[in-house]
């Protein structure tokens, strides 16, 4: 596996043989980090993307760096999905934003490689879930490459990044975690609720679940995070009563002051 490391700063004065962008599908000049890499590189950056485009999300294209200073010599463009709730594939799709820049770089021979935090922008991906889809990809995909840089421009960024490597590099440290799921289909009558209110039991969480007036159900936990990540594939799993048809979630910090699981 590479060194994989998180820096806060400029992803464009990073030391590495090439730099991650994160492009829209024409892979012309745009805002955020996109800007921020075609302002340095110059225009002809824009006119080599847009020979390669179209770039589809999840796929990843590379240019020259053109008047970026070396060392970088590669610019990686890369489309990452846009935030749709997390029931659209936005998870897969962001994951492989990552393994396909790493097999980019193996075919330029890149040694090292400097990633942004992708997506989390104006395309809206929650950073928590991002920084961890990052990470797992990062450490589980197969490259010749030596060092992966994550490049975040924010300390919240960056501190979500970090804690994220350090529980790859410790698996057997169980961090807390809060999960709020909404699902959706026909999941409103108690039988669901009393499946969702044992499986949690099980695993040791403890929160609610509420009707809401959209027609969902709303559910919160609080846990070692792999125990809330199992009642979650639980949830997306189809194995409640009830149709599921779509789960939206969001992780956040645990408050800490929930005790057992109710209706509500």
């Amino acid at each position: 596996m590479p060194v994989i490391e998180v820096v806060l700063g400029d992803i464009t004065k990073q030391q590495v043989d090439a730099i991650v962008n994160a492009a829209n599908q024409p892979l012309r000049r745009g805002g955020g980090v996109h800007g921020a890499i075609h302002r340095p590189a110059g225009p002809e950056l824009a006119e080599a993307g847009g020979a390669l485009a179209p770039c589809q999300p999840g796929d990843a294209k590379a240019t020259p760096a053109f008047r970026l200073d070396p060392p970088v010599r590669h610019v990686i463009h890369t489309v990452g999905p846009v935030w749709k709730g997390g029931g659209h594939g936005e998870g897969g799709m962001l994951s492989s934003c990552y393994q396909q820049c790493l097999r980019v770089a193996d075919e330029l021979g890149v040694r090292s490689i400097a990633f942004p935090a992708i997506s989390t922008g104006i395309y809206g991906y929650p950073p928590r879930d991002a920084a961890r889809i990052a990470v797992a990809t990062l450490t589980a995909t197969p490259t010749r490459v030596e060092m992966i840089r994550l490049v975040a421009f924010a300390e919240p960024a960056r501190d979500l990044l970090q804690a994220e490597l350090e529980a790859a590099l410790d698996p057997d440290e169980a961090r807390p975690a809060r999960l709020t799921a909404w699902v959706y289909g026909r999941v409103q009558g108690v039988g669901f609720r009393y499946s969702t209110r044992s499986q949690a039991g099980r695993l040791g969480l403890a929160g609610w679940a509420a009707n809401l007036d959209d027609g969902s159900v709303e559910v919160v936990v609080e846990g070692a995070e792999d125990r809330c990540q199992a009642l979650l594939d639980y949830l997306e799993g189809g194995q409640t009563p009830g149709r599921v048809t779509r789960v939206a979630h969001r992780w956040s910090r645990p408050l800490g002051h929930l005790t057992g699981f109710t209706d509500r």
